[in-house]
């Protein structure tokens, strides 16, 4: 009679378990609520290390480290609200507004760095590609039943049984998007990525050894140690972080897109990691180029938020080591071809890891300008043109060894390549590296959209690509006006 209480969960079951009641003492919301020791006893037990691996037996779970974050709307309100009130309120819990600039203010503010908005009768088969991206990691939650208070946000299915991580930086190719599109369904999952990888996939507190502040990467359970060694054959057991599985930008960009200064401490907590201790005696790693590029990636997000001259030092380290690491005749940085069966093990490197490093070089270089690494640059992209990129099959081969050219087809690695030939094009003007892209991007988009693993590959650096086409006067990528070019280097 007096007034009464609307007390909702945000994500109520999607982050089961969860439980809500009222009785004569209140309402009462349990966030991991009592379970039944039978609870979950009937489950498939195919999907236990997949689905309930935290809630068997009866008893929650909780890896060290994990600080998962839950939202509650509670509003007090007279007697005889309109009940209608009462669901919008629980609506707006779930799905509060979004205060949003226009495509072309993200575009033009440089925030997300180099992208273009979104318009009708520009790229229009990319825009189509990244449409069914979306679709594809809504389909595949859904079908996956990928939900849960410690896996929903993520993907499944890496290796056949590990929990993605968000690997390759979900959160952010989706903020992306949503800068280009103002689409709301881009913002709302790149917000749930962020939040999971923020409070399940980072090491909040650490154990002997551990880093602080360093995401495991993709594994069993998200963090690992639920089951022994050879649980299952291709999944990774033990959780580990190394610096070719972590990131920053998405996590920045959902902190100054919501304003939740909680993510923004995490975020930089691991670009104070990667500036701070990493740097300690710091070489280039030569297991991939990728374990080079994502820290980079990672102090130049911090930089580029923060403006603090201590993440912009760390990527003087790193791109100083980078230029003497380089071989200053080939151009490569002399790893060897992991994916390669021939021994002795050829050396030279990985198309798509050393994509993702120039890009990183190309980045840091907009504020360190350092002439030599423009150099750097350019004798690497030289590389990948003369040794990596196949002609006669339209695509980067994925190692260094002549026995998996082969097995390149059209479009092959060039999600992560073009952003880097297309640079070189801006620092040389030669023309075959512009060729190479439009080629390779435009076979990669024809190979059709992935979700999971696959999505947020051809998400993480694509956005970046249009703005320089658009720049050399290309807005569509129909490549049969230029792939003549790409046949005549084939015969050179």
């Amino acid at each position: 009679e007096r007034g009464g209480v609307t007390v909702s969960l945000r994500n109520f079951w999607k982050l089961w378990p969860k439980s809500i009641g009222a009785d004569e003492r209140g309402v009462q919301v349990s966030i991991m609520p009592d379970l039944p020791a039978d609870e979950y006893a009937d489950i498939d037990h195919e999907l236990e290390d997949k689905l309930y691996f935290a809630v068997m037996g009866g008893v929650h779970k909780l890896h060290r480290g994990v600080a998962k974050t839950h939202e509650l709307l509670v509003d007090f309100h007279a007697a005889g609200d309109d009940p209608g009130v009462v669901e919008d309120l629980t609506a707006q819990c779930n799905l509060p507004p979004v205060a949003a600039a226009t495509a072309g203010w993200y575009a033009y503010s440089g925030a997300f760095w180099h992208i273009t908005p979104r318009v009708e009768g520009e790229f229009d088969r990319y825009e189509q590609f990244v449409d069914e991206i979306l679709a594809g990691f809504l389909r595949g939650r859904e079908q996956g039943r990928e939900y849960g208070m410690l896996n929903f946000g993520d993907w499944w299915g890496e290796r056949g049984f590990n929990w993605g991580n968000i690997e390759y930086d979900t959160q952010h190719g989706m903020m992306m998007q949503f800068a280009r599109t103002r689409e709301r369904a881009w913002f709302d999952n790149a917000v749930r990525a962020a939040r999971h990888n923020l409070d399940v996939d980072m090491i909040h507190h650490a154990a002997p050894g551990q880093k602080l502040g360093v995401p495991y990467c993709h594994c069993l359970c998200h963090t690992g140690d639920y089951y022994p060694k050879g649980y299952r054959p291709t999944g990774i057991f033990g959780g580990g972080s190394n610096s070719g599985h972590l990131w920053t930008r998405g996590n920045l960009e959902y902190a100054l897109m919501t304003g939740d200064e909680r993510a923004m401490r995490v975020a930089l907590r691991t670009a104070d990691w990667l500036a701070g201790d990493y740097m300690v005696g710091y070489r280039m790693s030569k297991g991939a180029e990728r374990a080079t590029a994502w820290p980079l990636f990672g102090v130049m997000a911090a930089y580029h938020v923060t403006g603090d001259e201590y993440y912009l030092n760390a990527a003087h380290i790193i791109t100083r080591e980078v230029i003497r690491e380089q071989n200053p005749e080939k151009g490569h940085w002399d790893i060897p071809a992991g994916y390669s069966k021939v021994i002795p093990m050829p050396i030279g490197g990985y198309a798509w890891c050393a994509g993702l490093l120039l890009t990183s070089l190309e980045m840091a270089n907009e504020y360190l300008q350092d002439p030599e690494l423009d150099r750097t640059y350019v004798k690497a992209a030289e590389w990948l043109a003369r040794d990596e990129w196949i002609p006669d099959r339209k695509g980067f081969r994925s190692t260094s060894c002549n026995s998996v050219n082969a097995a390149v087809t059209p479009g092959f690695e060039c999600y992560r390549t073009p952003t880097a030939m297309l640079h070189a094009y801006e620092l040389t003007g030669d023309r075959k590296f512009l060729d190479i892209a439009h080629v390779g991007f435009s076979y990669a988009v024809r190979r059709g959209a992935g979700s999971s693993k696959g999505g947020s590959t051809q998400l993480t650096l694509t956005p970046h690509i249009l703005p320089k086409l658009k720049a050399a006067g290309i807005t569509s990528l129909d490549t049969s006006q230029w792939e003549e070019n790409v046949r005549l280097q084939a015969r050179d």
